[in-house]
């Protein structure tokens, strides 16, 4: 198993059998004090066949299949020539859309909630290692990045108790394209948290505040970011499987 980034002694380790994640990190040496424990990245193998599996039966298939029925559509309707550019303009930007939030999926990524190791040990976050593991634990962010369809988009300092709207005033404020009930928050453990411009939630260190565009498409940035957070609640509950 490799374990990088904030461990004293980073490095691959050989397993024993059905030994788990604290008896690997106890011989890594523990984590060091400047571990960001929220934003470790554990990857299996396994996980993400299952995850491609996921996105390809559940949701990709069928997005796909419906685009095309769409599109096939537009051969039947009496369109002006501005029209007809129009309504392909609007199935080129689902596309994108699509393609956009399969590139935003974890592969292969379990969200596990990590803590110090004696309170760690024996939890049900305290999984059993298969070979092929890997986990990277960040050094603790001291910024939150906002992109998408803001003034200024970029990384600015941490703020204990802002939320959303409070880091998007401080980027220059929505352009008038967002679209502001569709905002969403890319968590460090790799979770989305639909937030929306009036999202009582604190953002925390090291959080992704994504303002996407207003389009008007029957596939929806809010129905695609419910579906990557549905796919990412699957992979947390997941951890249940390997105790």
């Amino acid at each position: 198993m490799a374990v990088a980034g904030e461990v004293v002694f980073p490095g691959t380790y050989a397993l024993s059998e059905n030994e788990r994640l604290t008896s690997v990190l106890e011989r890594a040496g523990g984590f060091s004090k400047d571990a960001f424990l929220p934003g470790v990245t554990f990857i299996r193998q396994s996980v993400k066949e299952q995850q491609e599996r996921e996105i390809k039966d559940r949701f990709l298939s069928q997005e796909e299949e419906a685009l095309a029925q769409e599109e096939a559509g537009l051969a039947s309707q009496n369109l002006l020539p501005e029209e007809l550019v129009k309504k392909q303009e609007a199935l080129d930007n689902k596309r994108k859309l699509l393609r956009l939030s399969i590139a935003k999926l974890p592969k292969g990524r379990i969200i596990l909630k990590l803590v110090r190791l004696e309170k760690l040990k024996n939890s049900r976050n305290d999984i059993i290692l298969h070979d092929g593991d890997s986990l990277f634990i960040p050094k603790t962010p001291v910024s939150v990045t906002i992109i998408g369809e803001v003034y200024n988009p970029g990384a600015i300092l941490h703020h204990h108790g802002h939320r959303v709207r409070n880091y998007i005033n401080n980027v220059g404020g929505l352009t008038m394209n967002a679209d502001k009930s569709a905002i969403y928050v890319i968590k460090p453990d790799g979770r989305v948290e639909r937030k929306g411009l009036f999202g009582c939630n604190m953002v925390g260190r090291g959080d992704i505040i994504v303002v996407p565009a207003r389009i008007e498409t029957k596939v929806s940035f809010k129905e695609i970011v419910s579906t990557i957070y549905q796919l990412s609640a699957t992979v947390a509950v997941m951890i249940n499987v390997f105790k």
